[in-house]
């Protein structure tokens, strides 16, 4: 218990669930992370780490220039995310934290681009998932957005709810495999390419239909992902209201100690948007500022 005790101390947490949590989701993140790094060699590990006929639209031109930007960014930024979560750094090295935010947000939206730019072959290039891939890159843009503007107002529980967590794109897109030209050496119309109808299948060596398996599977699977992600983050969220009033009674400290007007809700919240009701503060302040606050 002492050493358990010694560890929360060290890494700054106060709760048990919360390096609990810490230790699953960012020690799964690190570990993904570590065992890409390989792939920054685009040419090479890369290459023969990729599905069948991921490289047929990746070898040249502008989407060889998305996958290494994509790459080239986003694995590194999975590195540095992890400091972010440790709060030890947040109190006793500030300066670190927001330089290391700012390096993380650069790098986000570049790997953010670089997927736009492969999406259209991704995977076989299916609808589904062109759609799933762009939506995506618009949440977790609009998160990142959302994270700055908070934080730039000092309203920190909102700046809590809205982490660059939005980040799962960066899995490996496959493009669906090459196809033979016709066999009776006729050319394709213009505008045309030839295809082929492959019964997917993983349990076999031939790269076309094991090429299918992973096309057909994995527009699920990411719609799949995202899911999970999506209603994880908000079962977190509801679950904690108790640290989102904490945040609120911290931000409403400091953005009064800033001059901001309205403080408590100077940022980005649901007062401001919706028909909520006023935010007050606790009862830790004394009842004059609470009178001041009506008024």
């Amino acid at each position: 218990m002492n050493i358990w005790r010694s560890i929360l101390i060290f890494l700054g947490f106060k709760k048990s669930y919360n390096f609990i949590l810490f230790f699953i989701f960012a020690g799964g993140l690190l570990g993904f992370t570590l065992a890409r790094l390989q792939f920054l060699d685009i040419g090479g590990r890369y290459v023969n780490g990729t599905g069948p006929g991921e490289w047929f639209y990746q070898d040249a031109g502008f989407r060889r220039v998305g996958i290494t930007l994509h790459l080239g960014t986003i694995l590194p930024c999975g590195i540095l995310v992890i400091f972010q979560f440790i709060p030890s750094i947040r109190y006793r090295v500030i300066l670190f934290h927001r330089i290391n935010g700012y390096i993380i947000i650069t790098l986000f939206l570049i790997s953010n681009a670089g997927a736009l730019m492969i999406t259209r072959h991704a995977f076989g290039g299916g609808v589904e998932i062109q759609l799933a891939i762009g939506l995506l890159v618009l949440m977790s843009t609009v998160s990142v957005g959302i994270a700055y503007y908070n934080i730039r107002r000092l309203q920190i529980e909102q700046h809590r709810d809205h982490p660059p967590l939005a980040r799962n794109h960066h899995a490996n897109c496959l493009a669906y495999p090459m196809c033979s030209p016709p066999p009776n050496g006729s050319e394709p119309l213009p505008g045309y390419k030839p295809v082929a109808i492959v019964h997917p299948d993983k349990n076999i060596r031939d790269p076309a239909r094991i090429g299918a398996n992973l096309h057909v599977s994995f527009g699920l699977a990411v719609w799949l992902a995202m899911a999970m992600h999506i209603i994880g983050v908000e079962i977190y969220l509801q679950l904690t209201p108790r640290e989102n009033q904490r945040l609120r009674m911290v931000s409403y400290k400091r953005q009064k100690e800033a001059g901001y007007e309205n403080p408590g809700s100077a940022g980005l919240v649901v007062q401001k948007i919706g028909d909520a009701e006023l935010w007050l503060p606790s009862v830790e302040i004394d009842q004059t500022e609470l009178t001041e606050v009506l008024k």
